[in-house]
C-alpha cells in the first residue's frame, strides 16, 4: 500500500465497524451497540485503521473488540474454544485503536501527517492526547463539547462575606465555556460557503464555521472544575438535510482555511473502505468462530482491496488496460495479476 498510494500529507482514518451475528459463540459476540443497524444487537465489533492521500485510499489495519465479559469466568468456556491467545487483554475500542495507529507509525512505511476519526474516538481526550507526537488530529465531537472562544484568566474566587462553608480551593475561569451547539447557533458568527472538494456530479459545496478555540478539561469524572487546555480549531459543517457536524484539530494557527475543508472530506474515506469492502469483497460473509479466523478473514479482505487499488491507478492512466499493458509492459502487467 506504501508503493501505491503514500504521499505527502497523508491521513491514518480510524473508524469502528460491526457485523450482526446470531448465536453466542462466535469470538467477541454479544449485545452491545451495532452501528450497521443504529441500535443494541447482538454483534461483533471491529475497530480499523485506513489510510488516505492524494493517491488513493485503503485500510491497513483491524483488531476485533473483545467485551469485558468475555475475560469472566462465564466465559472462560467461550473464550478458550475461540481459540484466543492467553496474553491478550481487555482494552477499550480507543484503546486499541491508538495501539494500531502508533504500530502503523513505528513501521514507518507511510507518509502520515494527520490523524482522523468520529466523535467516539474524539470526545476522548486521552485518546488524542495518547497519538504519536508530530502527528495533528481532525476530529469529529458532539454537540455537547465545551470551547472556550478565548483564553480564560484562572484565580481562585474569593469567598462572599457572610456565606457558609469552606473557601474555594481551585482556580475558576473568569467566563464559562460554551458548548459548540451554542456557537453554530450564534448568528453574530455567519456561515460561509466553501468548496470541499470535487465529486461524481460536481464540486461539492458546504456551509461551515471556522474558528480558533482553546480546548478545556475537568478535574474530575463529574465535569467539576474546568480549566483551560490548548488552543485548536473548531470546524463547523452544515448539510444540505440541515444536520451539523462538529470537528475539531490541533493544526496550527496558521494552517489554510482550504487545507481544512480537505481534511473534512479526506477522514469519510474509511467509510468508503467498508462500503467497497462489505459490498463487493465480502468483508461480512464468513462463518468462522475463532480469533484467528477473524484476522486472517479482515487481513485478506484488505489484501483484496489493495489489490483494486492497484488496478484503479492502472485504469486511471487509461480507459483501456490491454493500452496500458502495452505501453508498460507484461512485466507490469504481472505486478497487478
Amino acid at each position: 500500500m506504501s508503493e501505491a498510494i503514500s504521499a505527502p500529507g497523508g491521513m491514518i482514518c480510524v473508524d469502528g465497524s460491526d457485523f450482526v451475528k446470531k448465536g453466542k459463540d462466535s469470538v467477541g459476540v454479544y449485545r452491545q451497540h451495532c452501528g450497521r443497524l443504529g441500535k443494541t444487537e447482538n454483534c461483533q465489533a471491529g475497530v480499523f485503521t485506513g489510510y488516505t492521500s492524494e493517491k488513493g485510499y485503503g485500510l491497513v489495519d483491524s483488531r476485533l473488540y473483545l467485551p469485558e465479559i468475555w475475560f469472566s469466568e462465564e466465559y472462560r468456556n467461550r473464550f478458550q474454544k475461540s481459540q484466543i491467545p492467553n496474553e491478550i487483554t481487555f482494552k477499550t475500542k480507543n484503546e486499541n485503536a491508538l495501539e494500531m495507529v502508533r504500530s502503523v507509525c513505528e513501521r514507518g512505511a507511510l507518509e502520515i501527517e494527520w490523524v482522523g476519526c468520529d466523535s467516539a474516538f474524539g470526545c476522548d481526550h486521552k485518546f488524542l492526547a495518547g497519538l504519536p507526537s508530530g502527528l495533528k488530529y481532525f476530529a469529529a465531537t458532539k454537540a455537547n463539547e465545551l470551547v472556550f472562544l478565548s483564553r480564560p484568566d484562572m484565580a481562585v474566587p474569593e469567598t462572599p462575606v457572610g456565606k457558609n462553608g469552606r473557601r474555594f480551593k481551585h482556580p475558576r475561569p473568569s467566563f464559562p465555556p460554551v458548548k459548540v451547539k451554542e456557537i453554530a447557533e450564534d448568528s453574530n458568527i455567519p456561515w460561509q460557503t466553501a468548496c470541499l472538494g470535487q465529486g461524481t456530479k460536481g464540486p461539492v459545496y458546504a456551509d461551515t464555521k471556522c474558528l480558533r478555540c482553546v480546548s478545556c478539561v475537568t478535574l474530575t469524572d463529574h465535569g467539576n472544575y474546568v480549566t483551560p487546555e490548548t488552543e485548536l480549531w473548531l470546524y463547523i459543517r452544515r448539510y444540505v438535510d440541515g444536520s451539523i457536524k462538529y470537528f475539531i484539530s490541533n493544526a496550527p494557527e496558521e494552517t489554510p482555511r482550504d487545507t481544512l475543508d480537505r481534511l473534512a472530506t479526506m477522514r469519510w474515506s474509511i467509510e468508503q473502505c467498508f462500503a467497497e469492502c462489505k459490498g463487493y469483497l465480502g468483508m461480512t460473509h464468513y462463518e468462522t468462530r475463532t480469533y484467528q479466523g477473524w484476522h486472517r478473514h479482515m487481513f485478506m479482505v484488505m489484501v483484496a482491496h489493495l489489490f483494486t487499488i492497484m488496478l484503479r491507478q492502472a485504469f486511471k492512466k487509461t480507459p483501456f488496460f490491454y493500452a496500458y499493458c502495452e505501453i508498460h509492459g507484461v512485466d507490469r502487467l504481472n505486478r497487478f495479476c
